[in-house]
């Protein structure tokens, strides 16, 4: 798993090819829970939530399911079926959590834009690359690295993407629970409530109006070397 680290790659692209994107878009809007599109359909379009989050989402071979990453404003995500010539299935579910707005160009349009404007598959490029690195980091994570020190690069992580610091705090600016941490990292929830509880005895983290707030990241990082 691997968080989007605020990917917007439409804004590296030229003033006309965004303008071009921008106007061909449509937006979808979801509730909670809403699935935006499910494993098995027919990639159809490129997206970027606009606000709220997206989970994506598989369902494993024994009918448990697992967070691969999280997406908020500004993400662009779903484009990689769009690179192949013959039609490609979804593997993934996108589902939103709470209130969701997202942005969608169809793979006609993308493919009639991005053949004008060859920048588009440039950029593109660039993106896949990032998301190369990150999957080798996480499997070597995933088999070198107990859970606590998979658990702490887990919440850095999140801060890194999505943390706002104040006071000597980092707040993480979306909703994270012991449940998506779970299934993020292939564990039973209750192995996660074990960490969690230790840390927050020591003071090291708190859970504060949904969110989580990192009180000692030195401590987290320390973690890693457990």
């Amino acid at each position: 798993m691997f968080f989007n680290h605020g990917d917007d790659w439409l804004q590296e692209l030229n003033i006309e090819s965004q303008a071009l994107i921008r106007q061909k878009m449509t937006i979808v809007k979801l509730k909670e829970g809403e699935a935006l599109y499910q494993q098995g359909e027919t990639a159809a379009a490129l997206y970027q939530v606009v606000g709220g989050l997206i989970h994506i989402k598989r369902i494993t071979a024994n009918g448990g399911e697992s967070i691969v990453t999280l997406c908020h404003s500004g993400n662009c995500f779903g484009e990689i079926p769009l690179l192949t010539p013959e039609q490609s299935l979804r593997g993934y579910n996108a589902i939103a959590v709470g209130d969701t707005e997202v942005a969608c160009l169809s793979k006609q349009d993308f493919e009639a834009i991005a053949y004008e404007h060859p920048q588009v598959y440039q950029q593109l490029i660039v993106k896949l690359c990032r998301i190369i690195q990150y999957l080798l980091q996480h499997a070597e994570d995933m088999s070198n690295n107990n859970l606590r020190q998979r658990l702490a690069n887990l919440i850095i992580n999140a801060a890194a993407c999505h943390g706002t610091e104040q006071q000597g705090e980092i707040s993480i600016g979306i909703p994270l629970t012991q449940t998506d941490m779970s299934k993020m990292l292939g564990v039973s929830r209750q192995s996660v409530q074990r960490e969690i509880k230790i840390w927050r005895e020591q003071g090291w983290l708190i859970k504060k109006n949904g969110r989580l707030i990192i009180r000692d990241l030195k401590q987290i990082k320390h973690q890693r070397q457990q």
